[in-house]
């Protein structure tokens, strides 16, 4: 029996990397396919040498032209592909029409029974939870617990930065960095609250940066740094003071009961309304007066009171859909 296994994006491999780890200490006969939608194949490896798993059997080369194009011929090379290897099994992130549906939370369960999904569904914990406590175990640490990382933080002149002495930084989604205004309103906010922040910094959002000519936007107490690698990005999450961000990988990763930290999101709805319930996540609206406002509100809040358990579970997911997987397929 071979199981396809399948990710585009660099947030669904460090979903799947727990899974692909756990089919390798249990020798699952699988392929690994990778969509190319993020389609930077550098910074693709970077994440698969990272996380020490193998490099993909298939990489499929997407037509990246513009996005409909992308998406029509990912799905035209998936199709042979599949039809190809005839796998038994498919394991994919987020596919709705699925046999078997494995939802992080009793939330995500509830809203899939709604639509009345003709699949099974089983609730087991976020993944992202597991690939934390694996990328924190594997990591190097001294006698005061402090932990060691290959990569940018060091190079970025981040490596000494003091614990809650500043908060972290992201910001990508088009509707924000594509709206001039709206890039103009979180950048003065950052500016005018005169606190310390890291900013590492996806391409596209310098891209837009520099061609609306915000750069004096940035003040003096915000640091842009490159992007970086995940156990370096884990790293500052868990330095932090707090973070402000409008990531929903980032809402889910600072609910681990290994970071466990408060974000101000930068968005007015969001696709993971548990962290919000739990306490960690807060909304914002996009305008200079409200995101100051809850930045000043989330400085008067001590950082080292933690808020409730993850709503995404301990670190015990993989086990769980592996454990199913091979009760029900192998």
């Amino acid at each position: 029996m071979t199981i396809a296994v399948i990710t585009g994006t660099r947030p669904e491999i460090i979903k799947m990397y727990p899974i692909i780890k756990l089919f390798d200490s249990r020798s699952v006969d699988y392929k690994y396919i990778h969509t190319g939608q993020h389609y930077d194949y550098d910074l693709f490896l970077k994440f698969v040498e990272e996380f020490e798993i193998r490099k993909p059997d298939i990489y499929i080369s997407a037509d990246i032209s513009n996005p409909v194009n992308q998406v029509a011929s990912i799905m035209e090379k998936i199709g042979s592909v599949l039809n190809e290897l005839r796998p038994s099994l498919v394991l994919v992130e987020g596919d709705h029409i699925s046999d078997i549906l494995f939802a992080p939370t009793n939330v995500s369960t509830r809203n899939l029974e709604n639509e009345h999904v003709h699949g099974e569904v089983h609730t087991v914990g976020n993944t992202v939870i597991d690939a934390i406590n694996l990328c924190l175990d594997n990591a190097s640490t001294d006698s005061n617990n402090n932990i060691h990382t290959k990569g940018m933080t060091e190079s970025s002149g981040t490596d000494e930065l003091e614990d809650d002495d500043f908060v972290l930084v992201t910001l990508h989604r088009s509707e924000n960095v594509d709206d001039i205004d709206i890039l103009r309103q979180v950048l003065m906010a950052l500016s005018d609250s005169n606190l310390k922040y890291i900013f590492p910094m996806h391409p596209h959002t310098l891209k837009r940066i520099q061609e609306y000519g915000l750069i004096k936007q940035i003040g003096e107490g915000v640091k842009i740094i490159p992007p970086l690698g995940y156990l370096d990005f884990l790293k500052l999450l868990i330095k932090c003071r707090f973070v402000i961000t409008d990531s929903g990988g980032v809402q889910e990763e600072i609910t681990s009961p290994r970071i466990n930290k408060r974000a101000l999101v930068l968005r007015e709805c969001t696709e993971r309304p548990e962290s919000v319930e739990s306490g960690h996540s807060v909304l914002c609206k996009m305008e200079h007066k409200a995101i100051l406002e809850q930045i000043k509100g989330f400085e008067r809040i001590d950082s080292k009171k933690r808020t409730t358990k993850s709503p995404y579970g301990i670190g015990e997911a993989a086990v769980k859909i592996t454990d199913i997987l091979e009760r029900k397929f192998f």
